[in-house]
């Protein structure tokens, strides 16, 4: 009989709370970064670069998690089952949040950028966005560009070959945006396992006899066996499939947060606007009025979306284990390779917390080391200095030059203010001794 009730077979490399915990914090690490570059309200491109690599890091770990399951559920001896299947398919879900992550941050950028920033309309979007595409998939290659110098023979002339057009733009837009095109690539990955295992789940892998599993959606309850829920997940991946078109809709979505916030920010500026031009004594203060430029603020709630359906996942996942714990082999507790290694992959998303914060921090004192160099040679100070001094800035650090600090700085070029800055500053040794001019 207790056989009977334990009819979940044990997989704990997928199902395992370390496999669990270190998918969970991995996600959740992975937006530490993005506030870090945030706080100072600007994207650079290093910094652009730096989410870049960051989520395909977390994206290459996505693969390898669905490469292993469609290579255990297939053959005459899987080794997974269908109810771990489904685990897998919602830990993907979110594995491909970097993705979203990086568009995020992209519009911010590109909407910030010095040079052509994107307006907030749909028609500069859908140019932007076409101009891209239009560039690598559909624009005529570059003569020359594949050719191979070297090597001769069947190889180059199949390389060349029209069948091959499809490879050679590929080979162009991979590298030009990796994220997007792992991203998009790890959707139809999932959306296929997704189908293979929604179209017959009896048929997928490992079956399970004796029991019904119980799977969480949107925290209710639902029979593995159900026909909506069958339905409604073979809709969801069929759309996922085809690489490219899967990215259109997140992207919709998320541009349509940051379009209509800039709309209605606009036409409520225009109305405070209008009622001080009608009555100037209202008590409308004129400062009210937009500023030049694309607001970007709303693109916050982009990323806290993100956040919710990550807890969302998560919670659904734990209720899905719990509710079934009584049907699951007690082996699922037991701790091995996998789990080891999971939790030893957290290193990845530390360091890079790590380098988002250690580079803010460079970033914020180099621009202060600059602007009171900017004051100290001037004859006014600037309330950005202390700012800056708000931000992080640490000006009891040692500076590069013929003075050893900025306090030497500052007293050198007669600069009281900048003094009685530094030394209201508790971080500022006044007995430092600098450099000999």
């Amino acid at each position: 009989m207790d056989n009977i009730q334990k009819c979940i077979p044990a997989n704990p490399d997928i199902s395992g709370i370390g496999v669990r915990a270190a998918i969970y914090a991995q996600n959740l690490l992975c937006f530490f970064p993005v506030f870090f570059y945030l706080s100072d309200g600007e994207i650079t491109m290093d910094e652009l670069a730096g989410i870049q690599d960051q989520s395909t890091g977390m994206l290459a770990i996505a693969f390898a998690i669905l490469i292993t399951t469609a290579s255990l559920a297939a053959g005459h001896n899987p080794t997974v089952s269908n109810y771990h299947a489904a685990i897998i398919l919602d830990l993907s879900w979110m594995n491909n949040t970097s993705t979203w992550i990086w568009f995020i941050l992209y519009v911010y950028e590109r909407s910030k950028a010095k040079y052509k920033p994107v307006e907030a309309t749909w028609t500069s979007w859908c140019a932007s966005v076409w101009s891209a595409a239009y560039t690598y998939l559909l624009a005529p290659e570059p003569a020359g560009f594949y050719d191979f110098e070297k090597n001769q023979g069947i190889f180059r002339d199949l390389w060349r070959s029209k069948a091959m057009v499809p490879v050679r733009r590929l080979a162009r837009l991979i590298p030009a945006a990796p994220v997007l095109s792992l991203g998009s690539l790890h959707l139809s990955f999932m959306a296929a396992i997704g189908i293979w295992l929604w179209s017959d789940p009896t048929k997928f892998g490992k079956t399970i006899d004796h029991c019904t599993p119980i799977l969480a959606v949107f925290g209710v309850s639902t029979s593995f066996n159900s026909t909506p829920l069958r339905m409604f997940s073979l809709t969801m991946y069929t759309l996922l499939l085809i690489p490219g078109l899967n990215l259109l809709a997140p992207f919709a979505f998320f541009l349509f947060l940051h379009i209509s916030y800039n709309y209605v920010h606009m036409k409520i500026s225009k109305v405070l606007q209008s009622k001080t031009w009608e009555d100037p004594e209202a008590g409308v203060d004129t400062s009210t009025r937009a500023k030049s430029g694309v607001r970007t603020a709303f693109l916050h709630v982009g990323l806290s979306c993100l956040i919710v359906v990550n807890i969302l996942f998560i919670i659904d996942t734990e209720l899905t284990l719990r509710r079934n714990r009584n049907n699951q082999d007690d082996h699922e507790r037991d701790w091995g390779f996998g789990q080891i290694l999971a939790l030893l992959l957290l290193l990845v998303p530390l360091r890079d917390t790590w380098i988002a914060f250690r580079n803010i921090r460079n970033n914020v004192q180099m621009r202060f080391e600059q602007a009171f160099n900017t004051v100290a040679e001037a004859d006014t100070a600037r309330d950005d200095l202390k700012q800056l001094l708000v931000d992080g800035a640490r000006p009891g650090r040692p500076i590069s030059g013929r003075f050893g600090y900025l306090l030497h700085l500052a007293a050198y070029h007669g600069k009281q203010d900048l003094i009685e800055i530094l030394i209201d500053n508790s971080r500022v040794d006044v007995n430092a001794i600098g450099a000999t001019l």
